[in-house]
C-alpha cells in the first residue's frame, strides 16, 4: 500500500475526502512506511523457512537469527537509529526529514517489536 500511496490519494480524493486527508498526513505516512518495513520481516522469514532444502535445524537457526535481529532493532531505535527500515528511511530522505521522532513514537514501536519478538 505504501508504494501505491499516490494512486490511493487520487482515488480517495474522488471517493472519500476524509480518508484522502489521512493519506496526505506526513506522520501517518511515516507510520505506514514503518509498518511496510515491519511486515516485510515476517514475509521474508516465511519465505526463508520454506523450500526443498528446509529442515528443522536450519529453520531453528533462521528463527534464532530473526530474534537476535529484533533485539538489535529495539536497541537501535532507542539510540535514534532507523536505517534498518529502508522504506521509512527512503520516506524520510524524500521528505528531507532527519527528525525521526516526528514520524513515530519510540515507545509504540518498541512495544511492537517486543510483541513481534515474543511470538517467536
Amino acid at each position: 500500500m505504501f508504494d501505491l500511496r499516490e494512486t490511493l490519494s487520487i482515488f480517495l480524493q474522488e471517493h472519500n475526502e476524509a480518508l484522502a486527508s489521512l493519506v496526505a498526513d506526513e506522520i501517518w505516512l511515516g507510520k505506514l512506511a514503518y509498518l511496510a518495513d515491519m511486515f516485510n520481516l515476517p514475509n521474508q522469514l516465511n519465505l526463508s523457512l520454506q523450500g526443498r532444502d528446509a529442515n528443522i535445524l536450519l529453520n531453528q537457526n533462521i528463527i534464532t537469527a530473526v530474534i537476535k535481529k529484533l533485539y538489535m532493532w529495539k536497541t537501535r531505535i532507542n539510540d535514534d537509529v532507523v536505517d534498518m527500515f529502508p522504506v521509512l528511511c527512503d520516506y524520510n530522505f524524500n521528505k528531507n526529514s532527519s527528525n525521526t521522532e516526528l514520524v513515530f513514537s519510540y515507545n509504540i514501536w518498541n512495544c511492537c517489536l517486543s510483541i513481534l519478538r515474543s511470538t517467536f
